[in-house]
């Protein structure tokens, strides 16, 4: 996307890893951070100072310090998307949101947002009052989909020669383990 000048970076909060930066505000925040510099020709000023001001990479950045850098990179990215994937699964949503809501509040036009999250009341009402966020919450639809994936490879190959009762049984250990993915 380099080559049309648009600039991303990807986020999925995971709880299935075990690892809890995959499921936090702050490993977020350090990995939209270090994406988006991977992008840059040259760095801005603030990160090049608090890439000093933690010993030249020995210590990790605070998390104001890691707002800072980020805002002065988005402004240096014009084009810039950031795509949140399963926010549902984040231990502090709530402070993400406002993260995001303070983030798409300045006023460069070029940051785009999209966040998908399984339908969570406590996670949508995070967003009510950001205009600029895009929240896609995972839908019956998704299971469906999920469903006719299940029933087109339950026919094919080896499985087709199983019984019915099998075929059911492996249906519904598939249904149940997928989670909505």
């Amino acid at each position: 996307m380099q080559d049309t000048g648009l600039v991303c970076a990807y986020f999925l909060f995971d709880n299935r890893s075990g690892q809890a930066s995959f499921q936090s505000y702050d490993g977020i925040l350090r990995s939209i951070t270090h994406q988006f510099c991977a992008k840059l020709n040259a760095f801005p000023d603030v990160v090049v100072s608090t890439f000093k001001g933690c010993g030249s990479g020995t210590s990790p950045p605070s998390r104001y310090s890691l707002r800072t850098m980020l805002t002065s990179i988005l402004q240096h990215l014009p084009n810039s998307y950031i795509i949140i994937d399963a926010l549902d699964e984040c231990h502090d949503a709530e402070e993400v949101a406002t993260w995001l809501q303070d983030l798409t509040g300045v006023s460069w036009s070029g940051l785009h947002v999209l966040v998908t999250s399984h339908d969570q009341p406590d996670v949508a009402d995070c967003f009510l009052h950001i205009s600029k966020v895009h929240v896609l919450r995972v839908e019956e639809r998704t299971n469906n989909d999920i469903e006719q994936y299940i029933n087109s490879e339950v026919e094919k190959g080896l499985l087709r020669s199983c019984s019915a009762e099998m075929k059911a049984d492996i249906r519904e250990s598939l249904r149940t383990k997928a989670g909505g993915m």
